[in-house]
C-alpha cells in the first residue's frame, strides 16, 4: 500500500487533488498570519524573530476548570490504549497474535554505531564539558540520529531482518527530508501564539548557525515516529489488541465542518493566542486527514471506516508520547538549574515552555498535562508524511505496509 491507495474510488484528477492539497497548506500558513496583519495593520517589527530566546508576554496561571478538563482528556486517551475493551473494543484471537512472531535476526552494525553516537553523546552533555566545541554546538544531530539508529537495528532484530534502514533506506531519508518542513511550521505558528516556548541558550551560536541547526535537527522528528512505531509492532498483542473495535464514519458535510472549524479556530488563534493555543497543534493535523480522506488518500483514520481497525491510529499515538519524554529529559539533562531559575550550560538547542494554563507540575520542562499534545503530534508526523510524501510522488510501501498493521 502507498499513499496513493484508496478504495474510494476518487472521481478528481491526481491535478485538482494536488492544487487542493496546496490550496490547503496555503491556508494553514496564511490564516494566523492574515489575522496578525489585520489586527496590526502590518505585522510588527521583529515579530518572526527566530530564535525566540526569551519568554513573550505573561501567561495565564492554571486553573481549577482548566486544569480538570485537560486531566480528563489526557485520562480518557490514556484508558483508550491501555484498556481499549472500555470503548468496545473486542479482544484479538489468539491465533491472531500467534501470527505475528516473527523469527529474530542478530543486531546489525548500525545498531552499535547509533548506540556509540547517542550514549556518547549524552555522556558528554551530562558532563557539560565546554569543549570540543563543535560537539556543544550540534549535539542533537548525533544524539538523536543515533537513537534512530539504535531502534532501527532493534526493529531489524526483532522483524526478522526488515526495517526502514536496511529494507526502505530511501524512505527512511524521505521522512527526514519531510520531517523539516514538519516541524518548521509549529516554530512558524509559535509566534502567533506568543511564545510558548524558546531558546535562551541559542546566542552561543550565531544566528545563521541556529537555523542551521533547527533544520538539520528537525528532521529527526518523522523517523523517531516511525521507529518506534514499527518497534512496538513487533510485540504481538500490541500489534493485534486495537483491530476490532467500533466503526466511526462521519458525513462529508461533518467532516467539511470540522475542516473549517480547525481553519478559522486557526485564524482566530493569532487574536486569541492564550485561550485558543492548542489548536495549532490539533489544525495541521485535522485539516490535512480530512481533505486527504475525502481525495481519497489512504490515511490511518481509513481503517477505522471501513472495519474498525484502530490498529494504525493507536499503535502509532503514542509513539511521540514515549519519544517526547526522551526529548525532554535530555534538554533538561543538558543544562545545569540554578536556584535562581536561571540555567547554564553549552547547548544552544536548550528549550523551555511558558504554556497557558498548564504550567504546574513539570516533567522536566515540560508541564505535566502539556505531554497530552504528544499524542495528536505523533498522528500528525504520519499525516504530513503522507500529504508531502503524495505531493513529491515519493514511495511510501514500507511505512505503510500491510505488515505493520
Amino acid at each position: 500500500m502507498d499513499a496513493t491507495t484508496t478504495t474510494l474510488q476518487p472521481r478528481l484528477s491526481l491535478r485538482r487533488k494536488v492544487l487542493i492539497l496546496i490550496g490547503l497548506l496555503l491556508a494553514l500558513l496564511y490564516g494566523p498570519y492574515i489575522a496578525v496583519y489585520i489586527q496590526y495593520g502590518g505585522i510588527p517589527d521583529r515579530f518572526f524573530n527566530f530564535p525566540a530566546t526569551s519568554p513573550g508576554n505573561p501567561k495565564p496561571a492554571p486553573t481549577l476548570f482548566m486544569t480538570l478538563g485537560i486531566s480528563l482528556v489526557f485520562i480518557a486517551a490514556l484508558l483508550l490504549l491501555i484498556f481499549p475493551r472500555i470503548y468496545g473494543f473486542k479482544k484479538a484471537h489468539p491465533a491472531a497474535k500467534a501470527a505475528r512472531i516473527k523469527a529474530r535476526a542478530g543486531l546489525p552494525p548500525w545498531f552499535f554505531i547509533g548506540l556509540v553516537a547517542s550514549a556518547g553523546t549524552l555522556v558528554f552533555t551530562l558532563l557539560r564539558l565546554p569543549h570540543p566545541l563543535w560537539l556543544n554546538d550540534w549535539q542533537l544531530l548525533p544524539l538523536w540520529w543515533g537513537f534512530i539508529l539504535v531502534m532501527d537495528g532493534l526493529v531489524y532484530h526483532r522483524n526478522a531482518g526488515r526495517s526502514l534502514f536496511a529494507t526502505a533506506t530511501t524512505e527512511l531519508i524521505a521522512m527526514g527530508v519531510l520531517s523539516i518542513s514538519g516541524w518548521l511550521i509549529f516554530e512558524y505558528f509559535n509566534f502567533f501564539i506568543r511564545l510558548n516556548w524558546y531558546y535562551p541558550l541559542a546566542g552561543l551560536i550565531t544566528h545563521d548557525k541556529f537555523l542551521i541547526y533547527a533544520v538539520l535537527g528537525s528532521s529527526a522528528f518523522i523517523p523517531m515516529a516511525f521507529e518506534w512505531y514499527q518497534f512496538l509492532c513487533t510485540f504481538p498483542g500490541l500489534a493485534t489488541r486495537y483491530r476490532f473495535g467500533p466503526k466511526l464514519a462521519w458525513s462529508k458535510n461533518l467532516r467539511l465542518g470540522i475542516l473549517i472549524v480547525a481553519l478559522v479556530g486557526l485564524f482566530l488563534s493569532a487574536y486569541f493566542p492564550d485561550g485558543l493555543f492548542f489548536v495549532v497543534w490539533l489544525a495541521p493535523l485535522i485539516v490535512l486527514a480530512i481533505a486527504l480522506g475525502m481525495l481519497g488518500i489512504w490515511t490511518p483514520f481509513v481503517s477505522i471506516k471501513e472495519r474498525g481497525d484502530w490498529s494504525f491510529l493507536l499503535v502509532f499515538g503514542p509513539t511521540f508520547l514515549f519519544q517526547g519524554f526522551f526529548l525532554e529529559g535530555f534538554n533538561w539533562l543538558s543544562v545545569q538549574h540554578g536556584a535562581d531559575g536561571q540555567v547554564h550550560g553549552f547547548n544552544p538547542g536548550y528549550w523551555t515552555y511558558i504554556i497557558p494554563y498548564v504550567n504546574q507540575l513539570h516533567v522536566f520542562e515540560m508541564p505535566l498535562l502539556g505531554y497530552l499534545g504528544y499524542l495528536p503530534f505523533s498522528i500528525y508526523c504520519w499525516i504530513w508524511f503522507i500529504a508531502m510524501a503524495f505531493l513529491m510522488d515519493i514511495p511510501t510501501t514500507f511505512s505503510l505496509s500491510e505488515e505493520y498493521k
